[in-house]
């Protein structure tokens, strides 16, 4: 079991998601058509960890978000409804919560109706910015459009559940965003479309004692064949621009420009996965994307493995990744009257994977993989 991790999250009227009550575990892999709302229940993620790292009104501008007025839902009236998250953690054995609402305003503007945070013995409750119930030992300033979990970030009661929820990742890396050379910048966390992949690869191979070089390494070395699993990654300064190379065992060094789309897409997904230290939640959408299939063994391997580090979530289409994980870690996603409805796998299709007559992706392929109603 992992030490630390969500095993439980509660949305209400974010995007196309009215109501959701979903079990997380350790690895979780949500299946589901195109606009079904995979995406948007990554993004609630997201939008948790954005908030409390860069603030509310930042937040809700990130990732194309478009602020409040896109973001909640509304009733047939056009009334806005108040967005709502709670997230249930086990962190190193204690139980903790977090909850926040954000009420509906007028002009498109929102206000915390309430925030709660829970851990053990300690708690505080806010409702309506004002601090109702606190085992804090000082008085904190309640801020009406902003989450005071940051705020008492530090403390040793509440430092748990806010340093796991601020260093979430959701990766979405494309081939286009690694091709070219990289300013120089920060070098973790690895930004979730790759733009500091150059800087971020740089301290990562200069690291001494470092096991994750190896496994990052050793990786790449099977899902892409041909590069030196001995030292396959360089990174060079050229002017003010950073170029990453890869080694090539018998045909020399290549700058990514020359590499195919799947040698991008994996050293990015590697990346996101191995970058040091490790992420409390690390979320993927479609890792299969650009994958050779005959590179999906190494992929689950892959991805299992780091399952025992950190939280994984995926999204993914590909029935040949989905028959090398088990039914229990599916969640099944699909839209239902324009809203978004998860469940896990039911009763039936589970027992059959289980019994070995089918695999969670051949029951994809010919339209089943039913959901627990």
């Amino acid at each position: 079991m992992l030490a630390k991790q969500i095993y439980r999250m509660q949305v209400r009227n974010y995007r196309s998601i009215e109501y959701v009550d979903v079990a997380l575990d350790a690895l979780t892999i949500l299946v589901g058509p195109n606009g079904s709302g995979k995406s948007n229940l990554l993004d609630v993620l997201r939008f948790v960890s954005d908030a409390l790292r860069t603030g509310l009104d930042a937040a809700l501008l990130a990732h194309d978000r478009g602020g409040i007025g896109r973001l909640r839902r509304y009733s047939k009236k056009g009334r806005p409804f108040d967005v709502s998250v709670t997230l249930w953690l086990r962190l190193d054995g204690v139980e903790g919560s977090y909850s926040f609402t954000l009420a509906s305003e007028k002009k498109n503007e929102f206000a915390v109706k309430n925030e709660t945070c829970t851990l053990g013995l300690h708690e505080y409750v806010i409702e309506n910015g004002v601090l109702t119930k606190s085992t804090l030992p000082n008085t904190v300033a309640i801020q009406g459009r902003n989450l005071t979990l940051p705020l008492v970030g530090n403390s040793p009661e509440f430092s748990p559940i806010y340093d796991f929820l601020s260093h979430m990742g959701l990766y979405s890396i494309f081939p286009t965003d690694l091709r070219s050379p990289q300013r120089p910048g920060s070098a973790y966390p690895l930004d979730e479309q790759g733009a500091n992949l150059a800087s971020m690869l740089r301290e990562f191979i200069r690291a001494t004692d470092n096991p994750a070089q190896k496994w990052l390494y050793q990786g790449l070395a099977a899902i892409v064949p041909g590069v030196n699993e001995d030292n396959p990654i360089s990174v060079t300064q050229l002017g003010s621009y950073l170029v990453i190379r890869l080694n090539r065992a018998d045909q020399g060094t290549f700058d990514l420009a020359l590499e195919s789309d799947g040698t991008l897409r994996a050293l990015g997904l590697l990346s996101a996965i191995y970058q040091q230290p490790s992420l409390s939640l690390l979320g993927v959408e479609e890792p299969e994307l650009m994958l050779h299939p005959g590179a999906m063994g190494v992929l689950c391997d892959i991805l299992l493995d780091a399952a025992t580090r950190s939280q994984i979530i995926l999204t993914t289409h590909s029935p040949d990744l989905l028959n090398r994980f088990p039914a229990e870690a599916l969640r099944l996603v699909d839209r239902s009257k324009g809203t978004t409805e998860i469940g896990m796998v039911g009763e039936g299709d589970r027992k059959a994977i289980e019994d070995q007559l089918f695999g969670s992706g051949d029951l994809l392929r010919i339209g089943g993989l039913a959901r627990v109603q």
